[in-house]
């Protein structure tokens, strides 16, 4: 009966590292405090930044300053319980809700908000949960896309 406590207190945990999709610098450093660093950007972020609070490393993808990627994990790097997964994904389903699990493979699943603006996914074998916006995912595919191309030889 361990198991109780200790999704209890993942369950307490959570609250304080409801990360939300689509929120600006400053409501991300009202909702976390103080920035711990910036990161290095890649395209298409703009601004790349790591919160930590209550236990999660929170790692914030900017684009024309609103969060369109999200990153969260455990800052010891231990897993996840379900409920605290489904948690957290809830917590930027906005004026949408998401939708049910879907299966990627054995460990990996992914959930989508119904407006499809949004979709997160478990990666088990990074222990983290990944939060995108369709728009972050539209232009990375744009930018790929683009990159790829032989236009022009």
């Amino acid at each position: 009966m361990k198991i109780i406590p200790i999704i209890f207190a993942s369950i307490l945990l959570i609250g304080s590292a409801r990360a939300r999709i689509h929120e600006n610098f400053q409501e991300c450093v009202t909702r976390y405090g103080n920035a711990i660093k910036e990161l290095p950007s890649k395209a298409p972020a703009e601004k790349t930044v790591l919160f930590q609070k209550g236990g999660y490393d929170v790692v914030a993808y900017f684009i024309k300053d609103r969060v369109e990627q999200l990153i969260i994990r455990h800052s010891d790097g231990s897993d996840f319980e379900y409920e605290a997964i489904t948690s957290l994904v809830n917590a930027n389903a906005e004026t949408s809700k998401f939708g049910p699990a879907t299966k990627g493979d054995k460990k990996n699943f992914s959930f989508t908000r119904e407006d499809k603006r949004v979709v997160a996914t478990w990666v088990d074998s990074e222990r983290l949960i990944l939060i995108e916006s369709s728009e972050f995912r539209s232009a990375g595919k744009a930018l790929k896309d683009k990159k790829e191309s032989t236009d022009g030889f």
